[in-house]
């Protein structure tokens, strides 16, 4: 069941990403959504608040914490991410501060399941006697850590800002980009896409133990990279930053799995079988989720 799961993990990274550099190039520029009523945005961001206050209720932790007790908390978070995502449908959303929230939230929504993860993954490492590897994790956590809490600040203030009727600007819509920005944008993925291949193959071959552990570092550290030093620099065209935000979605999206993965095999060595389950079955729910970002995907290329 493992080696199947992980298989079919390593066929749909490998399939998304080869579609998506070619997929989208003839897409026409998006029109600008209007701006949403004060009404309207109130109301997301009062939706949001509601359930950042719930969901940090449900992952309060004991005072003595171990490392199955940070496992239990990222199935909660993860369970929570994914409820989100299946309900937000962009193609609904009318006016541009409700994209921006709706966007914005399932971006910090994942985030928080990784950095979880890593945290999680660097209790069990360090329980287990293996310190560099508990050192690393925890290094990649708490840097993510950093930068997911200044950008909840930055969300907060922004939200703020609507909610006072200041004058915020959304960048959600863009012109159609050139050629040149095209080929910049796709020559970039390409070169991303050689290392995501290589830790794609390296999961084919049912990895475990520390193993596992190596790829889960190694997505973070691509992951991280892609955002902070691939996505802030796209052109400022639909094509690229559309697939650009596509494409860092897929890669946390596979760090998610990855990192599943190795937690529910720690604690199915630990004896906790029913919490091994369930960390099991949402990795192979972020398998079934890979499938569907990369027929999406695939349409789109089929379809121009």
């Amino acid at each position: 069941m493992k080696k199947h799961l992980l298989g079919l993990a390593v066929l749909v990274m490998i399939t998304a990403f080869s579609f998506s550099i070619v997929g989208a190039q003839d897409e026409e520029a998006v029109e600008a959504l209007p701006s949403c009523s004060p009404e309207d945005y109130v109301a997301n961001v009062e939706a949001i608040g509601e359930a950042f206050t719930g969901l940090g209720e449900l992952t309060t932790l004991p005072e003595a914490p171990t490392a199955s007790d940070y496992a239990a908390s990222v199935a909660i978070l993860d369970a929570f991410a994914v409820g989100y995502w299946e309900g937000f449908d962009p193609e609904a959303i009318a006016c541009a501060e409700e994209l921006y929230i709706g966007q914005t939230a399932g971006i910090i929504f994942d985030e928080l399941v990784i950095v979880n993860a890593l945290s999680a993954l660097a209790a069990h490492e360090e329980t287990a006697g293996n310190t560099e590897y508990a050192e690393l994790l925890l290094e990649q956590a708490t840097a993510r850590g950093e930068i997911l809490q200044a950008e909840l600040e930055d969300f907060g203030a922004t939200l703020t800002s609507l909610i006072d009727g200041e004058e915020v600007e959304l960048d959600v819509a863009y012109p159609a980009c050139t050629e040149e920005e095209l080929t910049a944008t796709s020559e970039g993925l390409t070169t991303i896409n050689e290392t995501y291949a290589e830790f794609g193959a390296a999961l084919g071959e049912g990895l475990t133990g520390t193993d596992l552990t190596d790829l889960v570092t190694g997505f973070a550290a691509l992951s991280q990279g892609y955002w902070d030093e691939f996505f802030t620099v796209l052109p400022a065209c639909f094509e690229a930053q559309s697939l650009g935000y596509e494409y860092g979605l897929l890669l946390d999206e596979s760090l998610i799995t990855v990192s599943l993965l190795r937690l529910a095999e720690l604690e199915a060595e630990a004896g906790n079988a029913e919490l091994a389950q369930v960390l099991a079955d949402s990795a192979l729910a972020h398998v079934e989720t890979l499938t569907e970002m990369s027929e999406a995907l695939l349409g789109e290329s089929e379809e121009e």
